[in-house]
């Protein structure tokens, strides 16, 4: 299997933050090809960009990658509220489109991460659907591990300015936590941060007492919450990234969610094609009855 993209300018972020040659770096990702097209429960024709982030996101541990592709795939069996009826031009989408903020900001961090934003848009609560929003969610991370060569590391960024106490009753704890556990146990991306702006005092409340405890210790670790929008959230980031409602010169929030409902609506075919792919059970080898992981 090759990748008709690869070059040395690309393989120049794994060349600074791994110190592997490029032909260590391609047999690894070959040789977690090889298991993919052994495991007759899994899909083969997986996209050799998504290999290469299951590689470096397991620092380059062959049974480490492979639980992660396994776990890829059945998660979307685990929860099918998140992950059913994968069609962006669902009403329930197009709803969440106009209400919700949500992108990734253009660049880089200096340590190599993407950074991803998360805003009100509409402030009616009657109009805010978690599930929807975490379906959209899940969108953009699958689109971004097929298309991002090689950056693994994400900053998440929430201006919670405009959410309410009625905002915040409709977030199940339930949904978080599933939600959550597929972010920490399948997905090949490493938290650089979690970082709450603007955020009340309901808001602290409920991150220290719901949310970090349903975390890993070192992804609670890296949540920061400010009271305002304070300036010091960007340390790490260049101006150029930041959304000009930040002082940065990157386009507003209002550009950076159109540009994102664009692209996910570009792979509309793949996210209800391949984007939606189940394990198959049924031939699953008896070895290996229990599936690689767990929401829960």
């Amino acid at each position: 299997m090759t990748d008709p993209c690869f070059d040395g300018a690309k393989f120049e972020i794994i060349k600074r933050y791994f110190g592997l040659s490029e032909d260590e770096f391609t047999k690894n990702v070959q040789k977690l090809y090889e298991w993919l097209i052994t495991q007759p429960h899994l899909p083969h024709d997986v996209d050799y960009i998504t290999l290469q982030k299951f590689v470096v996101n397991a620092k380059f541990l062959q049974e480490k990658a492979e639980k992660r592709v396994d776990a890829y795939f059945t998660v979307r069996r685990l929860v099918p509220y998140v992950f059913s009826n994968r069609d962006p031009f669902c009403p329930e989408i197009k709803q969440c489109n106009a209400c919700i903020y949500l992108g990734f900001l253009p660049g880089l961090t200096d340590s190599g991460a993407r950074c991803i934003i998360v805003r009100l848009r509409d402030t009616n609560p009657e109009n805010f659907n978690f599930i929807s929003f975490l379906r959209r969610w899940f969108f953009l991370m699958d689109i971004w591990l097929r298309d991002d060569n090689f950056v693994h590391k994400i900053h998440v960024i929430v201006d919670s300015a405009e959410s309410t106490v009625r905002h915040m009753v409709k977030i199940s704890p339930k949904k978080v936590k599933e939600s959550a556990a597929c972010y920490q146990n399948v997905y090949p991306i490493g938290i650089e941060s979690v970082i709450f702006l603007n955020a009340c005092p309901l808001v602290k409340v409920l991150l220290e007492k719901v949310l970090k405890p349903m975390l890993k210790e070192k992804i609670a670790k890296k949540i920061y919450v400010y009271a305002d929008s304070a300036a010091n959230f960007t340390k790490g980031l260049n101006k150029s990234m930041l959304p000009k409602e930040y002082g940065g010169d990157a386009p507003t929030l209002e550009e950076i969610n159109e540009r994102w409902i664009t692209e996910m609506n570009r792979n509309r075919e793949w996210l209800m094609g391949q984007g939606s792919i189940l394990t198959d059970e049924t031939k699953r080898k008896k070895e290996d009855s229990s599936p690689s992981c767990s929401v829960m």
